[in-house]
């Protein structure tokens, strides 16, 4: 159940900020790229937002369907007449590879993709994915084993400029509630960086952590903290120990609740987030966290926008896109005002941004899903290209219910 509070700290500064809402612009060259129909050559459910290579191929996993019904690694390409065609890269299996792959893919400085798959049956990997003179290939970087090292990753992985890979696992490590790892820039040294033990340090992380060039790493759990709303963290690693520092503990009320998404920081430092809950309809935000002066003290959030869960959207789940003009773009899992997906608002969801200007954010609807074919309930972010338009995926509806890549040129 999602519940509104309004309980504020003294010591946390809300700055509140001259929102507008413009009409809702249904974007003309919305497009499905892609329609999984699990039909053993194809995935189904797809997670996570789609990656490009130099080429302009696009990457990405489901989390279910393919040759053995266990998710796909899949490559999208654009043919002569400019269709785009889908070739599976990897069928995923009860072997050691690993079932149920999670969490999207990532370019590793290696040219490699790199994943994770978090199935509760069977193995728990950190693989990587390389195309060879046979083929794409698997190797498993690190396989999980349930025990203090963690188990379950739900969420991708990512590196640090010194080609260190981080993530998390929801389960695992201290009484079962996830870990903080580390693996080497070599891929032999595994290392948890925090076990997480519940109550104000929270439980099940869920989302990736993101690492600045100086190496230290920002992240949120979705709960923990004082009133188990969640919170945004930082670990600097110093002397061979790393250290952690809350940056700022969610109350609840207007300046949201419960972050699922990752991170993403601007030139300056600012950090950028969602939350799925909270703000003034308590149907989730988009904020910023700013350091304190003299950097001491907890980080301040402004909250640059409160969906109300009518065409604007509701419950923003993934993390942000940021452009070279500071425009944020990303998507909420349902609202929007079109089709019922069942989900607790009126709309299958919507792809968004935000735009500056003048000290106020300016939010504007770029694409309403209507749960038909054009899929619905995206729980992923979006991909930018170098033209400005917009790629992510939908875990449900399209034509067979099973998902959907989309692009949109705003």
């Amino acid at each position: 159940m999602r519940v509104f509070r309004s309980l504020f700290s003294a010591c946390v500064l809300l700055l509140g900020l001259n929102v507008v809402q413009l009409p809702v612009l249904q974007a003309q060259t919305f497009s499905v790229l892609h329609t999984f129909i699990d039909n053993g050559q194809d995935g189904a459910f797809p997670l996570g937002r789609p990656v490009f290579d130099s080429l302009g191929h696009l990457y990405g996993i489901t989390e279910a369907g393919g040759a053995n019904r266990e998710g796909t690694a899949y490559k999208l390409s654009q043919n002569p007449r400019g269709q785009w065609q889908e070739s599976v890269i990897h069928d995923f299996s009860f072997g050691l590879d690993g079932v149920t792959p999670r969490g999207g893919l990532v370019f590793g400085p290696d040219g490699y993709l790199y994943g994770v798959t978090g199935s509760g049956c069977c193995a728990n990997n950190v693989y990587r994915l390389g195309h060879h003179a046979g083929g794409w290939r698997l190797d498993v970087v690190h396989a999980f084993t349930a025990n203090t090292d963690g188990v379950l990753p739900m969420t991708g992985v990512t590196f640090d400029p010194k080609r260190n890979l981080f993530g998390t696992t929801s389960a695992g490590g201290y009484r079962d509630f996830g870990v903080l790892f580390e693996i080497s820039q070599h891929y032999h040294d595994y290392t948890v960086i925090h076990k997480f033990t519940g109550g104000t340090d929270g439980a099940t992380p869920l989302s990736s952590p993101l690492a600045d060039s100086k190496g230290n790493l920002y992240g949120t759990m979705a709960n923990g903290g004082q009133n188990d709303n969640g919170y945004a963290y930082r670990y600097t690693h110093a002397g061979g120990i790393w250290n952690k520092s809350l940056l700022y503990e969610f109350q609840g009320g207007a300046d949201g609740a419960h972050p699922y998404g990752e991170l993403i920081s601007d030139g300056a430092g600012n950090l950028y987030g969602t939350t799925d809950d909270g703000g003034t309809s308590d149907l989730g935000t988009v904020f910023k966290l700013t350091a304190p002066p003299g950097g001491v003290g907890p980080w301040i959030e402004t909250v640059l926008y409160s969906f109300g869960g009518g065409t604007d959207g509701g419950f923003p789940r993934a993390g942000l896109t940021l452009d070279s003009a500071g425009n944020l773009y990303g998507t909420t899992q349902s609202g929007g005002g079109l089709g019922s997906c069942g989900n607790g608002t009126q709309g299958c969801g919507t792809v968004f941004k935000l735009a500056p200007s003048g000290g106020s954010w300016t939010e504007t609807v770029l694409y309403r899903f209507a749960g038909g074919d054009d899929g619905g309930e995206p729980e992923s972010g979006v991909t930018l290209d170098a033209a400005g338009n917009l790629y992510g995926t939908t875990m449900s509806q399209g034509h067979s219910g099973k998902g959907v890549v989309f692009e949109v040129l705003p």
